[in-house]
């Protein structure tokens, strides 16, 4: 099939007229797969592999109010994160598994498994380098995703499937894992939303990446890099005050605040804090703001603590899923933490409950350290044997085999009586 070239100083990087692209993958005549201020995104066909992918191109606004310096610079970023990452041509290689096991300090999953893969990108010479391909493009070829988690929670909205405490672990355990690996290898996402994290078959995995920057000093956030909803405190504060586009370094703890909301947004099966956003942006219709979502950006980064069981107040079943599960709403609150120094850190969260394998399991009565520890409190005892210890355990809901473990830590003999809180540390640490 011949090649229909597109000139270099065309305006739009979407091949409207273009069957093929790069020599290889033949775009389909249907409508994108997606479209944000930066990228439009369309289906297309390897005619090498045979298999469907999806095709990211820049959008023609981008085209036209960036010069070219400035696209190759933007499009050599992302396809250097996915070799970063190690999660770019080729496969994966023998070095991408040892810092797999190294990373992990035992089996953990692959990059491949926690980001949309990157097969293919346009290059700008011989010798393979991100650039300007000779059909006149940029572009990126990614692994084809089934459905972003922002549709699939409005399927679970429609057919009353509402997320249960297994899907919820599910989800976070898939984006903390990819936020440990991202920010281990020197990035933050800085983008995490719903509509960034997509399902590959039964897999949760991160995408746009294009944006991620690094968090040594180098790069500042502009006004542009972040989404209003998913914008935590200090970025919020930036948007407020900065005089100019210099804005503050890259944090981990912005991607975790930005995580606490996509958590909300499973609860609630939309976007959680849109109706607060959405009565701010109704009083700015009649009185003028100075700057772009202001009433909304003052609510955010205001110091006082953001409030959980108010925003989640339908399906019955998350706001069951919240009462009754005080461990949930902790942990929320951690995420959520409008100072950034007290908000979990994810290298934490990877040894959190819910995250580690079978948790999704566990019931949501299961007891937290607090709650446990007042039950001992309020028996005004301070000393058990072990015997007596599992009981009291056992009637608070613990598992059996959990108990076990915590027994065969010691040898009960010798220890005879204990005080409770040496038995907590075994249990909760």
């Amino acid at each position: 099939m011949p090649r229909t070239p597109i000139p270099r100083g065309a305006t739009s990087q979407v091949c409207t007229t273009a069957t093929l692209v790069l020599n290889r993958y033949v775009l389909e005549e249907t409508a994108p797969l997606g479209a944000g201020g930066w990228f439009v995104v369309q289906r297309a066909h390897d005619t090498v592999e045979g298999h469907q992918v999806a095709i990211k191109f820049f959008s023609g606004n981008v085209s036209r109010d960036l010069d070219e310096q400035e696209l190759h610079d933007r499009f050599a970023r992302e396809v250097q994160n996915f070799k970063l990452l190690g999660i770019g041509p080729p496969h994966e290689s023998e070095s991408v598994r040892k810092c797999i096991a190294n990373f992990w300090g035992r089996t953990g999953p692959s990059p491949r498994d926690l980001f949309v893969n990157l097969f293919d990108y346009s290059r700008a010479d011989a010798e393979g380098s991100p650039g300007r391909a000779q059909d006149g493009t940029f572009c990126t070829v990614l692994e084809l995703a089934d459905l972003s988690l922002d549709q699939w929670l409005v399927q679970k909205e429609k057919t009353k499937d509402f997320v249960q405490m297994k899907d919820l672990c599910e989800i976070l355990r898939a984006v903390v894992q990819g936020l440990a690996w991202l920010h281990g290898h020197g990035l933050c996402h800085l983008d995490l939303k719903p509509e960034n994290i997509m399902r590959f078959l039964c897999t949760w995995k991160i995408i746009d990446l294009d944006g991620c920057l690094p968090k040594d000093g180098t790069a500042r956030v502009c006004k542009d890099a972040f989404s209003p909803l998913y914008a935590c405190p200090e970025l919020a504060a930036f948007a407020l005050h900065a005089e100019d586009n210099k804005g503050p370094v890259p944090s981990e703890a912005m991607d975790v605040w930005s995580l606490g909301v996509v958590l909300l947004d499973v609860l609630a099966h939309c976007a959680a804090f849109q109706e607060t956003k959405s009565g701010f942006d109704s009083v700015a219709l009649f009185d003028e703001e100075s700057l772009p979502c202001e009433e909304w950006y003052q609510w955010v980064s205001d110091p006082w603590p953001i409030c959980i069981p108010t925003l989640i107040t339908r399906p019955e079943s998350s706001v069951a899923l919240l009462s009754e599960c005080p461990a949930l709403e902790e942990l929320l609150k951690s995420l959520l933490a409008k100072d950034p120094q007290s908000r979990t850190a994810v290298k934490t969260l990877l040894r959190h409950p819910f995250v580690l394998d079978g948790a999704a399991t566990k019931e949501a009565t299961s007891p937290n350290r607090v709650t446990v520890e007042q039950a001992f409190q309020s028996a005004s005892v301070d000393e058990f044997t072990w015997k007596h210890m599992s009981e009291v355990l056992s009637k608070l809901g613990m598992p059996d085999k959990d108990i076990m473990q915590i027994l065969q830590l010691c040898d009960p003999q010798k220890l005879g009586r204990i005080h409770y809180s040496t038995l907590l540390d075994f249990a909760f640490n």
